[in-house]
């Protein structure tokens, strides 16, 4: 399956900087001339933002291989009220059978979701369903899972009191060779 996958900045909120990522996503997946044929954004668009970006990803989808996965990481940067809000969906709203959206951030969908949400057309998946439990922290610590006698259960519950769960703290302080989480600080 392709994927384009855009790094979100601390701050971003200019479309045209999106667009002009996206295309030259599609430019590494297909030929530089098709993504040159992607309608250019500029001063132009002014309040016909919704529009620009309805026609913008109808374009764009036709020129990307079928099911291509389109990533967008660290959403939450993009303030609540900047117009890549709308953007986004829009994207949605275009988004052929096949294709796939992964928007990856800390906090809920934006609110300019909702109404993909009532269609259907947006899943969720909550922290707390992603989060390890005690036994699978145990098991990557390479200790007895949690509930079993001694040291190892402790120790695989006190890993998980410090990590709540999050993959990604556990594994950098375990590649860091770390042997107890108590001389570490909170990782969530």
């Amino acid at each position: 399956r392709p994927v384009i996958w855009y790094q979100i900045d601390r701050g971003a909120a200019d479309p045209g900087r999106l667009f002009d990522l996206l295309g030259l996503g599609v430019a590494a997946l297909t030929t530089r001339r098709r993504a040159a044929d992607l309608p250019g954004y500029g001063r132009q668009v002014g309040d016909e933002l919704d529009d620009f970006a309805r026609a913008w990803f109808r374009a764009l989808f036709t020129r990307l291989p079928a099911e291509t996965t389109l990533t967008f990481d660290d959403w939450h940067w993009i303030p609540a009220t900047s117009p890549l809000q709308r953007v986004l969906a829009n994207l949605l709203d275009e988004l052929p059978a096949g294709h796939r959206l992964w928007l990856l951030s800390r906090h809920a969908a934006p609110a300019a979701l909702d109404g993909a949400r009532l269609r259907g057309r947006l899943l969720t998946i909550d922290f707390r369903e992603l989060a390890l439990t005690v036994a699978e922290v145990g098991e990557l610590i390479g200790g007895r899972p949690a509930g079993s006698a001694g040291e190892a259960g402790r120790r695989a519950e006190r890993w998980h009191r410090w990590c709540d769960g999050w993959i990604g703290a556990l594994t950098f302080a375990l590649a860091a060779g770390r042997d107890e989480p108590a001389s570490l600080p909170t990782a969530v």
